[in-house]
């Protein structure tokens, strides 16, 4: 993570602080780790097991 994305994100941070909360936000800004794509049986779980679901918003 860049420097300049950490100030933008602990920025935004403050802003999320000030508009709707009375305490301060706990979650820490932290570099991502490595990330490992899951098994091919584990990808697009819903779209395969609800092949008829349709959800209407």
């Amino acid at each position: 993570m860049t420097t300049d994305s950490k100030k933008a994100k602990e920025k935004k941070f403050k802003l999320l602080e000030n508009r709707f909360l009375n305490k301060p936000i706990v979650t820490q800004i932290v570099s991502a780790s490595d990330f490992w794509e899951a098994e091919e049986y584990h990808q697009k779980y819903e779209e395969k097991r609800y092949k008829n679901l349709q959800i209407n918003l």
